[in-house]
């Protein structure tokens, strides 16, 4: 016999024992009704405990007060929150109750076994239970409980976003009040009456029934549902756009829960809360009160209402560009409403996945989640949801170019909203529609449609819908001609952006993205103004949707949040973060085997992709928890023609800025007025001009990569496609251009991951041979920074140089590339080594510090990099164009402490205070990233401006190491004189001119590949 077996049988034979002496002898005190309820529980099985309750029946002990009992019992670990237990307890309550004859015992434990269930999320054992529970109490007629069943039943319905059923029970509740006469009965059911009403989107009746609720509950002391039915209230103001009386009903949820302990409550009203502030735009207040929800979210264990917070986190995430962090919290949140059945809620759910997976550029993933959102809505046949279904697959066709597929669902969805009376569905497909309309050069229905979509979205009081609706609206009159309106409906529009973007949520990396989907009016202004020939307004418009964020950075300074940790938050971090740096070092090794198992690395990369979310959902709840830590964002000066003359010291140099809008590409002009200045004209405006240059937005991209292709690669025909980008981009400014011998290009879209310097011009010369040339993010950013290196002069004896090389890579890769590139083929770089090595004799050694092989770490970089003012890194570049803020640079892999990798990403860069006029990253593809709409190209080199360096040497694709060395020697060599003042400083991107220049001019490196990949971006001067 198993020994499990025997407590079981000892405590039977015990109760056996018991009725024989009952029968035999004299009597004896049997089990009290205490130990008899702990003996049924402690069954380990439901046959055990039916034969103890045999015994107990036998032995006369199963009374109603072990009903009674064990019911207690089973409320006392339902309010733990332990359901499993508690539905035991109920389980073996129904069965004393069946043994005793009684009915109704036997459909309360029913009831509560329904009601654990529920809090379980197990909405259909649920119901099943009400049902059985529902029968009983009709056999007995007890009107009250059998409302009050109804009442349960009522609301696993609605849990399952079957809203009809929910409806009609509730109805059957409400016609029996009358004879109840339970004002906290009443009370409840209308509550639920409003809750299913406004799910329904029928708000007037769902706050009449809440403002009955309200009116019982004030006059009873059911403080937990007056203080439920203030969130509910709240809740319903929101969604009709009446923001200020949400607010003042959800606080008064917040306090009155707060003074009752009512911790679910009070999760619901800081999610309410922070809706508010969603849908008002601050979303930077509204990440603060998600995160506080959440977190008491997780502490009760209520999976309904995580899901709900990991889906409206998410939803922030999205309105800011963060992709990658909205679709893992969309999905997370999608995982357990299909496990809870919550239907209604996964149509959503799935729509706003299409959205992120259509935005990441993934179509086909988008059409079939969007495909999924209306087939669920269809079947549930909830209006408001099919609309949004398909809303969004018109929409999708109209991006592909079915016409006829886009103009049946736009128009479906626009009569679904209209007939549903959601403000907001029915604004959004007005404009749709409207966008749609103007695409097919259709300017009078474009133009009503985008009226009527301005008009409601202003009822919202939605500044998502209504900075995007007075955009089309803008581009309407615009088709129509009629430009002053079309004016200020842009001006409105970017008014309202600009807002928003002040109030943006998190960190640098979590803002970067902020002009993701908002570029649009800003893209019609510039359109509108510079066809006006307003060249000035154009270009300053262009300049308020670049580097905005750098130049936050700039003008109030980088926040280094993991400065203002705590002792545990410091712990947590170090956690995620040595879970990151074993990942990477796993892969790190695999990738180095000669055959790498695809599996393992597949393994690996998901492995270490949700590690980075994990962390970054980390970080976003330290910002949430800060509230006052961030920069002020969106107050930065407004461009002016002075910052342009102060970059324009004499007229030998050309300002080139472009801006790719939606349909058309832009190059403004900038000179200096050398009328003016003959004229001795103090601070003179300088000339502009501006040239909408004979290419789309399509086809830019096209030609723009093909060339940087060609040239990484080595292509030997490349000149003709270069001659056509030159012809396209710089041929009708070449008059400009005449006598200029210094260009600083502010390029846009895919022109930032251009080669300008190897463009092929008519005479046969490369752009570079008749210009020195350097990158900036825009205008402003540049003025600021040279304006900060004057006022921050270094000293002149101080450290200099920073170099570390050719580090240690722990075991040498069996491949090479074909031109020894210092890429993702890691194999050692002697020449790298030689050259950091030179850099010291030539910067002096006693200002110099160097380290190569092991010495070349990770953690030694982060220890001296703030100390000195030129940091030249000689290593191997990894690109990651999905997450470019996670592109590395590697480090030495041997001695390393257990909290590094080895492998410096751009997010860690971030953390560095720098101090360094100059960093360069003698690697591959360092100057390469992903390009986003406002930022510009976010990677190594965006970390290192807002980590402090205003200027970096990078590469625009994978570099030869020995013609790398040769390069970066003479660019060093003709620098010196600046870092030693032995003579007349030359500027760095004339150094770098001359480096190149020498290289163009061997037989050896003649070609491109060898000596254009390299560029200046930032101070170039």
């Amino acid at each position: 016999m198993s020994q499990t077996l025997c407590p079981r049988l000892f405590l039977l034979s015990v109760l056996l024992w018991n009725v024989g002496l009952s029968q035999a002898q004299s009597p004896r005190p049997v089990q009290t009704v205490t130990e008899l309820t702990a003996a049924i529980l402690g069954a380990a099985s439901a046959a055990d405990r039916a034969a103890l309750l045999d015994a107990a029946t036998a032995a006369g002990t199963v009374t109603e007060d072990l009903r009674q009992a064990v019911v207690a019992r089973g409320d006392e670990l339902a309010k733990g929150r332990k359901w499993e237990a508690a539905i035991v307890a109920y389980q073996a309550a129904q069965e004393i109750a069946a043994r005793l004859n009684d009915k109704a015992g036997v459909a309360f434990a029913l009831s509560k076994i329904g009601i654990a269930y529920f809090s379980m999320g197990r909405f259909p054992q649920a119901r099943d239970h009400h049902q059985q529970s529902l029968k009983l109490r009709k056999e007995l007629g007890d009107r009250g409980a059998i409302l009050n069943s109804l009442f349960n039943i009522a609301l696993t319905h609605r849990a399952q976003s079957d809203s009809r059923a929910a409806l009609d029970y509730l109805q059957q509740c409400y016609s029996m009040l009358g004879e109840v006469k339970s004002t906290d009965t009443a009370g409840r059911v209308l509550n639920s009456l409003g809750l299913v009403h406004k799910d329904m989107g029928n708000y007037l009746a769902s706050l009449s029934y809440y403002q009955q609720a309200l009116s019982l509950f004030q006059s009873s002391e059911d403080r937990t549902s007056l203080a439920g039915t203030q969130q509910n209230v709240g809740n319903l103001y929101q969604m009709m756009g009446e923001y200020d009386t949400a607010l003042g009903h959800l606080h008064q949820s917040l306090a009155l829960s707060r003074e009752i302990d009512n911790k679910s409550i009070m999760s619901g009203a800081l999610n309410g809360i922070g809706n508010v502030y969603k849908m008002t735009g601050n979303l930077r207040r509204a990440m603060e009160f998600y995160q506080r929800s959440l977190q008491l979210k997780q502490e009760l264990g209520d999976q309904n209402a995580v899901a709900s917070t990991y889906s409206n986190i998410g939803d922030i995430h999205e309105l800011q560009g963060n992709y990658p962090q909205a679709l893992d919290l969309y999905q997370r949140s999608a995982a357990i409403r299909e496990s809870l059945g919550q239907k209604a809620a996964l149509s959503a759910l799935y729509g706003n996945i299409g959205d992120v997976h259509r935005d990441m550029g993934e179509p086909e993933k988008a059409l079939e989640n969007f495909r999924k959102s209306l087939l669920i809505s269809e079947k549930l046949g909830q209006e408001q949801l099919i609309a949004a279904s398909l809303r969004r697959l018109g929409s999708f066709y109209h991006a592909r170019g079915d016409k006829a597929q886009a103009i049946e669902h736009l128009q479906k969805s626009l009569e679904l909203s209209r007939k549903s009376g959601n403000k907001r569905g029915l604004s959004s497909s007005l404009a749709d529609l409207s966008l749609f309309y103007v695409s097919e050069g259709m300017p009078l229905e474009a133009l009503r449609l985008a009226e009527q979509a301005v008009d409601v979205s202003s009822q919202t009081a939605d500044p998502e819908l209504i900075w995007q609706t007075l955009g089309y609206l803008g581009t309407a009159y615009q088709l129509n001609n009629r430009t002053a309106d079309a004016r200020r409906a842009f001006e409105a529009s970017i008014r309202t952006i600009e807002t928003l973007r002040g109030q943006a949520a998190g960190g640098e990396i979590e803002q970067q993205n902020f002009f993701a989907r908002k570029a649009f009016s800003y893209h019609g202004m510039i359109e509108l103004l510079a066809g006006q020939n307003d060249k000035v307004a154009a270009l300053r418009y262009a300049e308020r949707l670049k580097g905005r964020l750098l130049l936050d950075v700039l003008q109030s300074g980088h926040v280094n949040i993991t400065k203002t940790m705590t002792d545990e938050e410091k712990r947590q971090e170090r956690v995620l973060r040595n879970e990151m740096v074993s990942l990477n070092a796993q892969l790190y090794q695999e990738n180095l085997q000669p055959q790498s198992d695809a599996a393992r690395l597949s393994e690996l990369n998901e492995s270490l992709r949700k590690a980075r979310l994990r962390q970054q959902e980390f970080r976003n709840q330290l910002y949430a928890s800060r509230p006052n830590l961030s920069f002020q964002r969106g107050e930065t000066g407004e461009f002016t023609l002075d910052h342009a003359a102060a970059l324009l010291p004499d007229d030998k140099t050309a300002l080139l800025e472009y801006a790719v809008t939606q349909d058309k590409v832009f190059l403004f002009v900038l000179t200096r007025n050398t009328h003016a200045a003959s004229a001795r004209v103090r601070n003179p405006p300088p000339d502009i001009k501006v040239y909408q240059l004979a290419a789309t937005r399509k086809e830019l991209n096209r030609l723009a990569q093909s060339y940087r292709a060609l040239l990484a690669g080595h292509d030997l025909v490349f000149k003709d496609a270069g001659a056509r980008l030159y012809n396209l981009l710089l041929q009708p400014a070449r008059a400009d251009l005449q006598g200029k011998s210094k260009l600083v290009i502010i390029p846009d879209g895919s022109l930032w991951e251009l080669p300008f310097q190897a463009l092929p011009a008519p005479n046969g010369r490369y752009l570079i041979e008749d210009h020195t040339i350097f990158y900036a993010p825009s205008l402003a950013v540049l003025a600021a920074m040279t304006k900060k290196r004057e006022q921050e002069k270094k000293a002149e004896d101080g450290p200099l140089l920073l170099a570390l090389g050719n580090p240690s890579l722990g075991k040498e890769s069996l491949a090479s590339e074909r031109y020894g590139t210092r890429g993702d083929k890691l194999t050692p770089l002697p020449e790298a080594e030689a050259e950091v090595k030179k850099l010291s004799r030539l910067y002096g050694e006693s200002r110099s510090k160097v380290y190569v092989g092991a010495a070349a770490r990770e953690d030694q970089l982060r220890a001296e990099a703030g100390k000195y003012r030129i940091l030249h890194l000689a290593t191997h570049g990894l690109l990651d164009d999905t997450s470019p803020m996670f592109s590395q640079l590697v480090m030495s892999q041997e001695g390393l402490p257990e909290t590094e990798d080895g492998l410096l990403e751009a997010w860690e860069i971030l953390e560095l205070d720098l101090n360094a006029e100059l960093v360069v990253l003698s690697a591959c593809e360092t100057a390469r990233g992903r390009v986003h709409e406002g930022e510009g190209l976010i990677g190594l080199t965006w970390a290192l401006f807002v980590a402090g360096s205003p200027a970096t040497l990078v590469s625009q694709w994978k570099v030869g190491s020995a013609s790398t060395t040769d390069l970066m020697l003479d660019f060093h060599l003709n620098l010196r004189p600046a870092a030693r003042r032995a003579q007349p400083a030359v500027s760095k991107a004339t150094a770098l001119r001359a480096a190149m220049l020498k290289m163009l001019r061997t037989r050896q490196y003649n070609h491109p590949f060898y000596w254009a990949p390299f560029v200046i971006v930032g101070d170039g001067f």
